[in-house]
C-alpha cells in the first residue's frame, strides 16, 4: 500500500489493483471489516472507510447477512458509451440504434408540423411538465399497451436514460434500494450510480424476475423500488407471461414497491400485450422511450406515474434541463397523430423479421435468445471463451457487440454470453458484414 496516501485509500487502492490483476476474481467473498482491521492493523472504522470508497468504485458489493463480495462488474464502467473515443471504425452490433430506413418520413411529419404553423408555441420556456397537448398524445399512446393514463399523468421526459435521473433524483433518497434482475439495463446501472441508489440483484430465469427471489430479498432488507422492463427484458430477452405477471405484480403490492417499467420496445408487442405496469396502476411508473420507435435525435419520453408524483418527477425536469424542448415532443406527436407512426413500426418489424431469419441461419448451432419484440440478441458463447475476452477478440476485427458483465449487478460471476444489437448496422449489408466477423471469431477460437 502507498503509505502516503489516507489509508482507507490506499486499501481501496490495494483491492483495485488485485481486482484488475485478477487476484480477486468476481464473486469472490472478503473478510469482514473486524477480520481485515486485525490482520492489516488499522481500525474497524478505516476498513469500512475503505470499503465504503471501494464500494463507490464499483469494485465491490455488500450483501445483508452475507457479506462483502468482488462485484461481478468489477471496474466494468456503468455507461455503454466512452466518451473519451471518437470515431471507432467498427461494426455496430453494441449500442442498439434504431433500425434505420424511415427517417424519409422525417421530412414529410416536419412538413406537416410547419404548414401548421404555431411553431411560436414549441419556443418559449414552457410548463416542465410538457405540453397538454403531448401529454393527451402520450396517454393515447400507452393505452396500446394496456397503460391506463391521462394528460394529469404523463410527464415528457428526453429520453428514458433522462427519466430514470429525474425519478431517482426526486421521489428516491441516497442509500435507497431498487431491485433489479441480476442482468439488467446499463442504463439504470448508470443512473442509480449518479444518484447514490444501491441497486439488489434478483435471481431471473426465461420468464425473467423470479416472484419467490424478489420476496426474500424484501424479507432481508428495506427495498423501495423496482426496475424492469414487463414485456422483454434486456439484454437476456427473457419474456414475462400473463401468470408470472400476475405473481410478480402481487409481492411488489405486498411489500409496497415502487415499480418502474421501462417500454422502449413495447412498440414492437402484438395488440393485446398488457404491461407490467397495467396491473399495478396505483404504484408504477412506465416509462415509454420513443427513440427507438422513431428518430434516437429526438430525445422523448412518455413517463406515466400517480398523479401525485407527477409533480416530483417535472421537478427532476426542471433540476436538470428546465423542459424538455417541446419542438421535438411535437414531431414526435406529430408522427402519431398522423398515423405515420403505424407505417414506421410496421417497416420495422419487417425488417427485424429478415435481419433474425439471417441470424438464425448464420449462427444455426448455436445457443441463442432472440424475440420478435426486441432489438437485440442474446447469444451463449462456446468453451473457451470469457464474454470480455470475445468482446475484445470482436473488437480486433472491427466488429462491436457488448460483455455480459456490462449487464450484471451483484456478486454472482457473469455468464459467457454476450448481447448483439441486430438493430444496430445502418444497411442489411453491413449486418452481413457483421454475422461475418461475428462468424469468424465464434469458429476461429482465439486465433481469429
Amino acid at each position: 500500500m502507498d503509505t502516503n496516501k489516507p489509508l482507507y485509500i490506499a486499501l481501496a487502492d490495494a483491492l483495485e489493483r488485485d481486482i484488475r490483476s485478477g487476484v480477486l476474481q468476481p464473486g469472490d467473498r472478503l473478510p469482514s471489516h473486524r477480520e481485515l482491521a486485525k490482520a492489516v492493523g488499522v481500525t474497524v472504522t478505516t476498513i469500512t472507510r475503505a470499503y465504503a470508497e471501494a464500494e463507490k468504485r464499483n469494485l465491490i458489493t455488500a450483501m445483508v447477512g452475507m457479506g462483502t463480495f468482488v462485484a461481478a462488474d468489477a471496474g466494468v464502467a456503468a455507461s455503454l458509451v466512452d466518451t473519451t473515443v471518437q470515431n471507432v471504425k467498427a461494426v455496430n452490433m453494441g449500442l442498439v440504434h434504431p433500425l434505420h430506413g424511415s427517417e424519409h418520413y422525417l421530412e414529410e411529419v416536419v412538413g406537416q408540423v410547419l404548414a401548421r404553423g404555431g411553431l411560436h408555441r414549441y419556443v418559449p420556456y414552457a410548463f416542465p411538465q410538457g405540453h397538454y397537448g403531448h401529454r393527451e398524445t402520450g396517454a393515447r399512446w400507452v393505452a396500446r399497451f394496456g397503460v391506463c393514463a391521462s394528460a394529469e399523468t404523463v410527464v415528457v421526459t428526453a429520453g428514458t436514460q433522462h427519466a430514470l435521473h429525474c425519478i431517482f433524483s426526486t421521489l428516491f433518497e441516497p442509500g435507497d434500494r431498487v431491485a433489479v434482475e441480476k442482468y439488467t439495463y446499463p442504463g439504470v446501472k448508470s443512473a442509480a450510480r449518479a444518484n447514490g441508489i444501491r441497486l439488489e440483484a434478483v435471481e431471473m430465469d426465461a420468464q425473467g424476475m423470479l416472484p419467490e427471489s424478489l420476496d426474500a430479498l424484501c424479507q432481508r432488507q428495506a427495498v423501495k423500488g423496482l426496475y424492469t422492463a414487463g414485456l422483454v427484458q434486456n439484454p437476456t430477452n427473457s419474456s414475462m407471461g400473463p401468470q408470472r405477471r400476475l405473481t410478480l405484480s402481487e409481492v411488489i403490492r405486498r411489500h409496497g414497491l415502487l415499480l418502474l417499467e421501462d417500454g422502449v420496445d413495447a412498440f414492437l408487442a402484438e395488440g393485446g400485450e398488457r404491461t407490467l405496469s397495467a396491473l399495478l396502476p396505483e404504484q408504477s411508473i412506465f416509462i415509454c422511450g420513443m427513440a427507438q420507435a422513431f428518430y434516437t435525435g429526438l430525445r422523448i419520453a412518455f413517463v406515466v406515474a400517480p398523479q401525485a408524483m407527477c409533480a416530483s418527477i417535472a421537478q427532476g425536469v426542471v433540476d436538470s434541463i428546465w423542459m424538455t424542448p417541446p419542438l421535438c415532443a411535437e414531431i414526435i406527436c406529430e408522427t402519431i397523430n398522423s398515423g405515420i407512426a403505424d407505417k414506421i413500426i410496421a417497416g420495422k418489424k419487417s425488417e427485424l423479421d429478415r435481419r433474425m431469419a439471417l441470424f438464425k441461419e448464420r449462427l444455426h448451432g448455436h445457443s441463442f435468445v432472440l424475440d420478435q419484440r426486441s432489438m437485440h440478441v442474446w447469444l451463449e458463447l462456446t468453451d473457451g471463451w470469457t464474454s470480455t475476452a470475445f468482446e475484445q477478440a470482436t473488437q480486433r476485427v472491427g466488429l462491436q457487440v457488448y460483455s455480459s458483465e456490462k449487464f450484471t449487478v451483484g456478486h454472482m460471476p457473469p455468464p459467457n454470453c454476450v448481447r448483439l444489437a441486430i438493430s444496430s448496422p445502418e444497411t442489411m449489408q453491413t449486418f452481413r458484414q457483421g454475422l461475418d466477423l461475428l462468424v469468424l471469431v465464434l469458429e476461429g477460437g482465439h486465433e481469429a
